[in-house]
């Protein structure tokens, strides 16, 4: 049966946590990585409500966008901000919480909420690194190339952008002489021996080298494997938050802001017209952050789109000739939540994945 580890591995696949800002809270803040998982609920927030529902659908898991950990707890109680944690403790339920390395990995927040309003060919907004690669080479005995490539590409190696278990082989022949001392998986003591050998090449984070190794050997026949690891400048992908993209052809705001509210069925939209037809977005999903400002105008952004904007921020943002989207927190983000449930479902076929329906825009418009 599946596990939370299993689960939680896979998610950091998709948004590694070493990319969350310092300050942030992500990973597995409650319950158990060794707990089994037959039912998970996906939720933006874990609430009060969203406990409740999970409890009653009998779920063993929540994975949230927002850390239903984040500020320090003094006391838990069920009286309390701390209510939902004492709620997931009491009932057994785990909670995976992926923030802002999801706000900042490649198909995370940003990138679905591009996908879902139909911008295209997007930049970063604001670079913060290159994710380094490596090559992990291993000679293999032929018979054994299946089990030791497909232990390797389940630790996650052989994943590039929109692929995944990429390798190359090539056939050889390795030669070794074991000695006093050793259990060799083939040979005798003291002898020369050869075999027909594979070398397999996988690429992969090197974050997760590690973790790809030690599959590799467990599945490797050798007492000591022979592989080489070398940094693959050539794969570096850039990582950062917030995106640059285009709309098909330049519009007037007020149908921008429209086509924003339709597509993520928002309750409300605030805009500003600068007088700039739309056509190069600066987006963040959720809150805007006054320091992107201006690399927005850098970029050459016309317009602003974002969940939340801080009525100070809106005015740098208005001085600065530019217009602007304020779609709501909730309504930038939700839609992670169903390309995730995809992802999962693809990934965990015997595991039921489904949206909190209390997982709601907490306010209402009138």
């Amino acid at each position: 049966m599946v596990t939370v580890e299993e689960i939680f591995s896979f998610l950091q696949e998709v948004a590694p946590l070493d990319l969350a800002e310092n300050w942030d809270n992500v990973g597995v803040l409650a319950g158990s990585s060794s707990q089994k998982v037959k039912r998970v609920l996906l939720s933006l927030d874990i609430t009060s409500a969203v406990c409740e529902e999970a409890a009653s659908a009998e779920a063993d898991l929540l994975i949230s966008h927002h850390p239903v950990i984040f500020h320090p707890l003094h006391s838990l109680r069920m009286d309390a901000a701390s209510a939902p944690v004492w709620q997931l403790a009491s009932k057994g339920i785990s909670a995976i919480c992926m923030h802002t390395n999801l706000d900042i990995a490649t198909g995370g927040v940003n990138d679905v909420l591009l996908d879902v309003v139909g911008l295209q060919k997007p930049v970063l907004l604001q670079p913060l690194g290159v994710d380094v690669y490596q090559k992990i080479v291993v000679f293999v005995p032929d018979e054994h190339l299946d089990n030791v490539r497909n232990a390797m590409a389940s630790a996650g190696a052989g994943q590039y952008r929109n692929y995944d278990s990429c390798s190359f082989s090539s056939p050889g022949t390795g030669y070794f002489r074991p000695l006093v001392g050793t259990h060799p998986y083939m040979g005798e003591t003291n002898r020369m021996e050869s075999v027909n050998e594979t070398r397999l090449e996988m690429v992969c984070r090197e974050q997760d080298t590690p973790r790809i190794v030690q599959a590799m050997q467990a599945a490797h026949p050798y007492e000591v494997p022979a592989f080489d690891i070398f940094d693959d400048k050539g794969l570096g992908e850039p990582y950062g938050l917030g995106r640059v993209a285009l709309t098909a052809k330049p519009e007037h705001i007020i149908l921008f802001a429209k086509a924003i509210k339709k597509a993520l069925k928002a309750p409300t939209v605030q805009y500003h017209d600068s007088g700039k037809l739309v056509h190069k977005v600066a987006v963040c999903s959720g809150a805007w952050d006054r320091e992107l400002t201006p690399l927005a105008v850098q970029a050459g952004a016309d317009t602003i789109l974002s969940g939340e904007i801080k009525h100070s921020d809106m005015l740098e943002i208005i001085e600065a000739g530019l217009n602007l989207v304020a779609a709501g927190h909730y309504a930038t983000e939700q839609p992670v939540c169903v390309a995730l449930r995809r992802k999962l479902e693809e990934a965990f076929p015997a595991v039921a994945f489904d949206l909190a329906d209390s997982g709601k825009e907490p306010v209402q418009a009138i």
